[in-house]
């Protein structure tokens, strides 16, 4: 069973570890002595264990859809200032140009 494993791949070695694993573990202690390559299968269980993990880091579509929504929301947030800013501004200008005129009538 063990050296059906072959090449270790993710996903595609999950059955081939499994079913040894599972036969090995179905075996006697005594059975178990008799196995020369054991130490093949665990090296085969760990370099499939390590290439799960990697594949599981990768961002899953909510965390990216989570990513761009909250980019877009800070992006309209800045719009939104800016906006505030400028009329503001324009507001602030528009009421000294005002103050100045009643100034010069005076």
């Amino acid at each position: 069973m063990i050296e059906n494993i072959g090449e270790v791949t993710y996903p595609d070695s999950k059955e081939a570890i499994e079913t040894a694993r599972n036969g090995y573990d179905a075996l006697t202690d005594p059975q178990k002595e008799l196995v020369d390559n054991y130490s093949v299968f665990t090296a085969a269980e760990e370099t499939y264990a390590q290439q799960e993990a990697k594949a599981n880091k990768k961002l899953s579509g909510g965390a990216i859809s989570g990513i761009v929504i909250g980019f877009v929301a800070f992006a309209g947030i800045i719009v939104v200032l800016i906006l505030f800013f400028k009329k503001k501004e324009k507001n602030d200008k528009e009421v000294v140009e005002e103050s100045k005129e009643e100034e010069k009538k005076e």
